[in-house]
């Protein structure tokens, strides 16, 4: 296959871009940058979770988990609260000082899938969500195979 006829990462990296600049705008009067709304609704959907959780419940590796969360607490955004009984571990919490940007971010969130599924039907925004869950889900194996386990080589269709 050829670099011309390879445009799926192309059209990838576009809308990635495009999304950072769109939320990077947006988010600027709260102080946050775009990578750190998907943590904070993590967060809110599971209050307590631990950083290995947020980590992998979202598919992040450990070290920008622990960036992204000490961020939200330079903030005051998040708290981070040492467990009783293992002190090795943290659960984290948002503060009220929160609960206004989780609103901007889902108004983001909302406004920026109206703005990129312009035009498609109903039907269209299903199968766009299906596909981009499937090559996403790929990326992630080949990336993060299962432990005990390579990454796979090569052509995954083989």
């Amino acid at each position: 296959m050829g670099i011309k006829e390879c445009r799926v990462n192309r059209y990838a990296s576009m809308l990635y871009r495009a999304s950072r600049s769109y939320y990077d705008q947006f988010l600027r009067p709260y102080h946050l940058t775009s990578g750190l709304p998907i943590f904070m609704l993590r967060i809110q959907e599971q209050p307590g979770l631990t950083l290995l959780e947020l980590a992998e419940n979202g598919r992040f590796d450990k070290g920008t988990t622990a960036r992204a969360v000490h961020k939200l607490e330079k903030q005051g955004y998040a708290r981070v609260e040492r467990d009783p009984k293992d002190r090795r571990v943290c659960h984290i919490y948002l503060t009220q000082q929160a609960a206004p940007v989780l609103e901007a971010c889902y108004e983001l969130l909302e406004q920026w899938e109206q703005v990129i599924l312009q035009g498609f039907t109903p039907q269209e925004k299903a199968l766009v969500e299906q596909l981009m869950k499937r090559v996403a889900d790929n990326a992630y194996r080949q990336v993060h195979p299962p432990r005990g386990t390579s990454a796979p080589q090569g052509d995954p269709s083989t």
